[in-house]
């Protein structure tokens, strides 16, 4: 059985996390990429988080696969929200 492991995000696995993000929220939330545009663009762009400072994008990697991720901020500042 593999294992999923934890990692930071690569320029490739970026990709791999924004192009899903946007769908997984879509599917579990009310309002979708109609009632919350930036959101959905932010997501879709997760790659940028990586380059704010006191910020990490991790992956969850199974069989050479992004299968989930998280963005770790050191200071909620470095999010964005209300820009």
């Amino acid at each position: 059985m593999s294992e999923i492991s934890i990692r930071e995000a690569r320029p490739t696995s970026t990709t791999a996390s924004a192009s899903s993000w946007p769908r997984c929220l879509a599917r579990s939330q009310a309002s979708g990429p109609t009632e919350q545009p930036r959101y959905y663009e932010l997501l879709a762009n997760v790659g940028v988080f990586a380059t704010r400072p006191d910020t990490q994008l991790l992956v969850a990697v199974l069989d050479d696969r992004v299968v989930g991720g998280v963005v770790y901020f050191a200071d909620v500042a470095n999010y964005g929200s209300g820009r």
